[in-house]
């Protein structure tokens, strides 16, 4: 049966300007204003009240629910989740709070409310195991699964790659307009060819609405779910850049050892294969109605009316 009362958490956006659980919101209330879903929740900080105002008042005319609540108290939290009946997470994995305390005290409320079926914890990027320089939030995030079975809550964990937006372009590529300088410049590793596989939140958001309105809930009950858009070499992307866009890059390749000397900690991941995913377990095929872009298609949408100023 398809989820109709939908609350996130992690929505209200993020020190870097990307925030994956504010393009999911977004996309589950232009949803909702089709007739899709019944409700969505949002769930902010009561500390930060003040500071997300502004952002509150956006997603309540756009015509979600906004509540701060205080992520220290499970049944403050299950009064506001009463009713939901899907708890989507995107707290910042980054934070050791927020996935030792914010979502086990999501998942508790969750299950005090009493009308949760189901629980995405915030999992979307690699599979854990595969970063040894995040073993730490790896088993942070294993806590949360294993609480999730403790409390009996059906559970999706969405992998996807390295995120085109938050990572790609900022870590890897970084787009340039200055004057003449009108391009990008950007990093490489070796020889460039380690395996790499991401995609895009807006794709991300795509395949949530799809697996949370698919009436076939064997597709993500007690699942992990792998989503790719784009899968590329590492050392791949200048070429692309430059066919999708017109315009030249400048490209620094290092060794492993001077590249992270250098802090281009994410080229060097590529570069070792560490955000690949194997085809054969990739789960696109269930919903095939989400088109996910490819790198080309990706780097077009994203830079091409910068590059063409």
């Amino acid at each position: 049966m398809p989820f109709r009362k939908i609350a996130i958490a992690g929505a209200s956006g993020s020190s870097n300007g990307f925030s994956l659980g504010n393009v999911i919101a977004h996309r589950l209330l232009e949803e909702k204003a089709r007739g899709v879903f019944d409700d969505v929740l949002i769930l902010g900080r009561k500390e930060s009240a003040k500071s997300k105002s502004a952002v509150a008042k956006e997603f309540i005319k756009a015509g979600a629910r906004y509540v701060n609540v205080d992520y220290a108290d499970p049944k403050e939290v299950a009064d506001v989740l009463r009713g939901s009946d899907c708890v989507l997470s995107c707290v910042a994995v980054q934070d050791p709070q927020a996935i030792a305390e914010s979502e086990r005290v999501l998942v508790e409320g969750a299950k005090l409310a009493g009308t949760v079926r189901r629980f995405f914890p915030s999992k979307y990027g690699p599979d854990d195991e595969n970063l040894p320089q995040l073993s730490d939030i790896g088993k942070r995030k294993k806590r949360i699964g294993d609480l999730l079975a403790e409390v009996g809550i059906s559970q999706t964990n969405v992998i996807t790659g390295i995120f085109l937006d938050a990572v790609y372009t900022d870590f890897i590529m970084k787009f340039v307009d200055e004057g003449k300088d009108r391009g990008a410049r950007g990093v490489t590793v070796g020889d460039g060819k380690g395996q790499v596989m991401g995609i895009s939140m807006e794709d991300i958001a795509s395949y949530i609405v799809a697996m949370l309105t698919d009436p076939d809930e064997s597709k993500t009950h007690n699942k992990t779910v792998r989503i790719v858009g784009a899968a590329w070499k590492a050392g791949e992307w200048p070429e692309v850049f430059r066919k999708a866009t017109g315009r030249d890059v400048k490209v620094t390749n290092y060794v492993q050892r001077d590249a992270v000397k250098a802090g281009a900690v994410y080229p060097v991941l590529l570069q070792r294969g560490d955000f690949y995913i194997k085809p054969e377990v990739w789960d696109n095929a269930k919903w095939p109605q989400v088109k996910p872009s490819n790198l080309e298609e990706y780097t077009r949408k994203r830079f091409s009316s910068q590059a063409s100023a």
